[in-house]
C-alpha cells in the first residue's frame, strides 16, 4: 500500500496523536457507536478541544482560521463515524481523526493556492466546498499507527535512545544544532543517527505493509 504523503507528516501525526488521552474518546465513540443518549453531544465537545490545540499550534496568528478549521474537522470526523466511514479494526478513532485533520488543512491550502490564482469572487459556495484533496482518511491512519508502533521502544526497528530521541525531537520542531546540543554530541553525529534512524523506521514501515 503505498501513499503520496510526506513522511514527516506521518511521524509528526503517529507522535501527536500518541501524546492525546484515548480511553476517554474511545469510550464516546463506542457510546455514540450504540446509540446512547447524549454521547453524539459529547463527543463532539471533547473533539473540539482536541482539535482546537491542534489547530491552534499550528494558526498562532490566526485564531480565526483555527476555530475554522477545528470546526470543519470535527464536522468531518462526525460525519465519517455516523455514516460507518470509520472502520475501529483498521485504526484506532483517534488516529482516524488526526488523518481527517489533515486532508481539512490540505484542502484550506489547495484553496489558498488557487486563491491566489483568481479572485475569491469567481468561485462558487459549491466550488470552494468541492476544492478538496482526495487523500484517503482510513489508510492514513493505518499508517500512522504502524508508524508509532515503530516509534515504541520495542518495536522491530530497535532504535537506539539517541536515534528515537533525535526523530522525535525533530518532528517536534527541534534543529540538528539543539539536538547536538542537548546530546552532547557533534553535528555529523546527530546527522549519522538521523539517517540511521529514518532508515531503520523505513525498513519497519516495509515489513508492516508500507513500502
Amino acid at each position: 500500500m503505498s501513499i503520496p504523503w510526506a513522511p514527516d507528516l506521518v511521524l509528526a501525526d503517529a507522535a501527536e496523536s500518541s501524546t492525546t488521552p484515548k480511553p476517554q474518546i474511545q469510550h464516546l465513540v463506542q457510546s455514540v457507536l450504540s446509540r446512547h443518549e447524549n454521547a453524539s453531544t459529547n463527543l463532539h465537545r471533547r473533539l473540539v478541544e482536541v482539535f482546537q490545540r491542534f489547530w491552534s499550534t499550528r494558526c498562532t496568528d490566526n485564531p480565526e482560521l483555527a476555530e475554522r478549521l477545528t470546526a470543519d474537522t470535527v464536522t468531518e470526523v462526525m460525519q465519517a463515524l455516523v455514516s460507518g466511514r470509520y472502520d475501529p479494526t483498521r485504526a484506532s478513532f483517534l488516529t482516524f481523526a488526526y488523518a481527517v485533520a489533515r486532508r481539512v488543512g490540505l484542502r484550506y491550502g489547495e484553496w489558498k493556492a488557487r486563491r491566489r490564482e483568481v479572485e475569491l469572487s469567481n468561485f462558487s459556495d459549491s466550488e470552494i466546498d468541492d476544492m478538496r484533496t482526495q487523500v484517503p482518511d482510513l489508510e492514513l491512519a493505518e499508517m500512522i499507527d504502524a508508524m508509532r508502533s515503530c516509534l515504541q521502544a520495542d518495536a522491530s526497528a530497535a532504535l537506539s535512545p539517541d536515534e528515537r530521541y533525535i526523530i522525535l525531537g525533530l518532528v517536534h520542531g527541534k534543529t540538528i544544532a539543539q539536538l547536538s546540543t542537548n546530546l552532547a554530541m557533534s553535528l555529523d553525529s546527530v546527522h549519522r543517527r538521523k539517517i540511521r534512524a529514518l532508515e531503520k523506521l523505513r525498513k519497519c514501515m516495509v515489513k508492516k505493509g508500507f513500502p
